[in-house]
């Protein structure tokens, strides 16, 4: 039997002042895991892997469900604001 896939994007790619580890991603691959265990369960991390390997990924792992995380919208710095949404935005509409 073939098991279902969930891939799980952490989108995150901000490394200032250290790269963040995707926790709530991992908490909610180990909660699926023990609940749904007909289902291969990926996480992607973009810190780690481009977004050509994301894109490789999609074609070869054809996830049933995809869910992405959005560790910030911006960078949290009063003096040079640098928003993340619009890469998001892009990110997401590569999928399509």
């Amino acid at each position: 039997m073939n098991k279902k896939r969930i891939l799980l994007i952490s989108a995150n790619q901000y490394t200032v002042p250290y790269p963040v580890y995707p926790l709530g991603l991992s908490y909610i691959s180990a909660y699926l895991q023990n609940k749904l265990p007909h289902y291969e369960i990926k996480i992607f991390d973009l810190v780690l892997q481009s977004i050509d390997d994301l894109l490789e990924l999609l074609k070869t792992y054809n996830p049933e469900y995809t869910g992405v995380s959005l560790r910030n919208i911006d960078d949290v710095n009063i003096y040079s604001k640098e928003y993340f949404i619009k890469n998001y935005k892009g990110l997401i509409d590569k999928k399509n």
